[in-house]
């Protein structure tokens, strides 16, 4: 199984990582596990200028000549695809959402989605304690993103960041132990 993971945080060190860290370990410990790392802030992705030109001339690929290109590919080699990102404002990282901007260009047909069948799961840390709604939202863009490109989201995971994540050995636990089940 491939297993590429994004990171969307600006810390490649941070909760956020942590917390990713974590469940890939629990991937890579079930075995037969490939792993794929994207750390988005050190790629070169523009936003998604909507000109539609991956719907109308060349389907499937975007004029936008930048480090997605090769993301594409990565992308359909993969099973699984982990979203690891802090919630900023009630929201994804900018950096999360240019890349599912940019998702668009793979979409190039709602009957037969270009992802289907591929798992996902969603990762995320936030400063504020439950209820915080911003977990929610950023939930609910996945989900939604994911299940129009075909996606199965299988799990999801927000720990509240007040203590660091690398030193909160239960919201590790668990991020392995999810990671461990990717596979199902």
């Amino acid at each position: 199984m491939k297993v590429l993971s994004i990171l969307a945080s600006p810390k490649k060190n941070g909760n956020t990582a942590a917390l990713l860290n974590s469940f890939l370990k629990g991937a890579e410990d079930e075995g037969n596990v490939i792993l794929d790392e994207i750390f988005l802030t050190s790629k070169n992705i523009h936003p998604c200028t909507a000109c539609d030109y991956c719907q109308k001339n060349d389907i499937g690929k975007c004029i936008i000549k930048d480090d997605m290109q090769e993301i594409y590919n990565q992308i359909k080699e993969a099973d699984a695809i982990i979203f690891a990102t802090p919630v900023y404002w009630w929201n994804m990282s900018s950096y999360l959402k240019i890349f599912i901007d940019r998702l668009y260009a793979v979409m190039t047909d709602e009957n037969n989605p270009p992802l289907k069948g591929k798992k996902a799961a969603l990762l995320m840390t936030y400063g504020g304690e439950l209820p915080n709604s911003g977990p929610e939202i950023v939930e609910r863009s996945i989900r939604e993103s994911s299940d129009y490109l075909g996606m199965n989201v299988q799990c999801v995971l927000g720990i509240c960041s007040s203590k660091p994540v690398s030193s909160n050995k239960e919201a590790l636990s668990k991020a392995y132990e999810l990671g461990k089940q990717i596979r199902l």
